[in-house]
C-alpha cells in the first residue's frame, strides 16, 4: 500500500507593491519631464533646469531599485522600463538644446530688416535714411526703402519661414524654425511615450491572464487514474 504527502506551494508576485512604487513614480518623473514643454518656449533656463533634474532622478532612482532586484543575464520588464524612461528624459532634454540652438537673441526688427535687404534692391537716389546710431548701433527703426521694379527682385529663399507683408517689405518671422521644433517635437513625444505605455502594459497583462487561465483549468490527479 502506498501512502504519500502532497505539499503545493504557490509563490505569486507582488505586482502591485512594484507598481505602487516603482512604475507609478517614474511615470509621474516622466510627466514632469514632459511638461517643461508647456513653459515658454524661449525659456530655456526653467525648461532645460527641470528636464536635467528630473533625469537625474531617474537614473538614481534605476540604480536603487537594481541593487534590489535579482541578477539576470537578460532584460526584465523593468530593465526597458527604466531604459526608455531615461532615454525619454534625454530626448527632451536634446529637444530644448536644439530649440536653443535656434534661438536668435537679437532684435526681432533688426533680424527682419536686416534678411528683407537680401530681396530688395536700393537705388543710390532714394538711399534710405537710417538715422543716428546708439552706442551699440543699433538703427533706427524708422527708414525708407525704395525698392527695384517688381520683376528685378530675386524670389526669397525663406520657405521654411512665415512671411508676412508689412508694407513694401517682405519680414521673415526669425522665430520661426524654434517655435515649428518645438510644436513638433510636443506631439511627437506624446505620441512615442502613449505608444511605448501601451505596448509595454500589453505584454505583463497577457502573462496575467495566461497565468488566470491555467488556474482555472484542472489537471487531474495522477494517482485516482
Amino acid at each position: 500500500m502506498l501512502s504519500r504527502i502532497t505539499a503545493e506551494v504557490k509563490l505569486e508576485h507582488l505586482y502591485t507593491y512594484e507598481i505602487m512604487t516603482i512604475f507609478v513614480p517614474t511615470t509621474l518623473i516622466s510627466m514632469i519631464s514632459f511638461a517643461t514643454f508647456y513653459y515658454k518656449w524661449f525659456d530655456f533656463q526653467n525648461r532645460i533646469m527641470i528636464s536635467l533634474t528630473t533625469l537625474l532622478v531617474q537614473s538614481t532612482f534605476f540604480t536603487q531599485v537594481s541593487g534590489e532586484l535579482p541578477k539576470t543575464s537578460y532584460m526584465k520588464l523593468i530593465d526597458v522600463w527604466f531604459l526608455m524612461s531615461i532615454i525619454y528624459s534625454f530626448c527632451i532634454i536634446t529637444t530644448h538644446v536644439i530649440i536653443e540652438y535656434f534661438h536668435e537673441y537679437n532684435n526681432p526688427t533688426e533680424i527682419a530688416i536686416r534678411n528683407s535687404e537680401q530681396t530688395f534692391a536700393e537705388t543710390p537716389e532714394n538711399k534710405p535714411d537710417y538715422g543716428r546710431t546708439s552706442d551699440r548701433g543699433v538703427k533706427s527703426r524708422h527708414r525708407s526703402v525704395m525698392a527695384t521694379p517688381r520683376n528685378a527682385i530675386p524670389e526669397p529663399k525663406y520657405n521654411a519661414f512665415d512671411l508676412h507683408k508689412f508694407g513694401r517689405i517682405i519680414i521673415r518671422d526669425p522665430y520661426a524654425t524654434p517655435k515649428k521644433i518645438d510644436k513638433w517635437a510636443f506631439r511627437l513625444t506624446l505620441l512615442t511615450y502613449l505608444i511605448f505605455l501601451v505596448v509595454f502594459w500589453t505584454l505583463p497583462i497577457a502573462q496575467k491572464l495566461e497565468e488566470l487561465s491555467k488556474e482555472m483549468t484542472i489537471e487531474p490527479d495522477p494517482m485516482e487514474l
